[in-house]
């Protein structure tokens, strides 16, 4: 049996991971965040580590997103590259939506129900954000936002609310946007803090955790230094 886990990543992308180890392999398992992403470091009972993640969003990643490399091959960073469904999201769907209801609501769509609509309106409203999404086909978006907002009025004015169910909010597969890559891991981990670890097939309480400050960022946070090597 696989380990699975979800990575979540800054600017909403959501990854799935189904390790190459068998679970019976893994002796050390970290679920970390690092500057809003996600990764998973492994260390098999032979000594081997690995961690996977995205990596193609961050500034000190010397490789981009590459639809002809979509396709989880390696290179010289990966052993396996991330791979995504749909083309990296576009901002320009998320902005659209809203910047299309705040024209047909007014601009009080951002932080309250508006009175009274109704059925026909809400229809229309649907087919207005579908054609949206249309204009950007196989391309990732993430408008939950913008429903649970149209959701509210939907409430307020006593329509049915699965009349919503008509767009689909985000682009996900399976709750997924795609599936993450695999590097060589190496037992120094740099991060804003750890989430979950799995050590010799049971939880380890994380508070127990030995690590030290690295450095602060330009926003002032603290990266933290944890050696993986505290686990025997």
């Amino acid at each position: 049996m696989k380990m699975q886990e979800t990575l979540h990543n800054w600017g909403g992308l959501t990854l799935n991971v189904i390790t190459d180890e068998e679970i019976k392999d893994i002796c050390l398992a970290i679920k970390y965040n690092d500057h809003g992403d996600d990764f998973l470091y492994i260390r098999t009972y032979s000594g081997e580590e690995y961690e996977y993640g995205y990596w193609l969003s961050r500034r000190d990643c010397w490789a981009d997103f590459d639809p002809a490399k979509n396709n989880g091959e390696s290179d010289d960073m990966f052993i396996r590259r991330p791979m995504l469904f749909k083309k990296p999201n576009d901002p320009s769907i998320s902005n659209e939506t809203i910047w299309y209801l705040n024209r047909v609501f007014g601009e009080e769509f951002s932080y309250k129900a508006r009175e009274k609509t109704s059925v026909e309106e809400i229809n229309a409203v649907l087919l207005g954000i579908q054609n949206i999404i249309d204009e950007y086909p196989n391309t990732i978006y993430d408008i939950e936002y913008s429903k649970d907002r149209l959701l509210r009025i939907i409430k307020k004015n006593g329509l049915n609310t699965k009349i919503i169910d008509k767009v689909k909010w985000n682009s996900r597969i399976g709750g997924f946007d795609g599936i993450a890559g695999k590097k060589e891991g190496y037992n120094i981990l740099y991060g804003d803090t750890a989430i979950s670890v799995l050590y010799r097939g049971k939880d380890f309480d994380i508070k127990k955790l030995t690590y030290s400050i690295d450095h602060e960022d330009e926003w002032g946070c603290c990266t933290y230094k944890l050696n993986t090597k505290q686990f025997a």
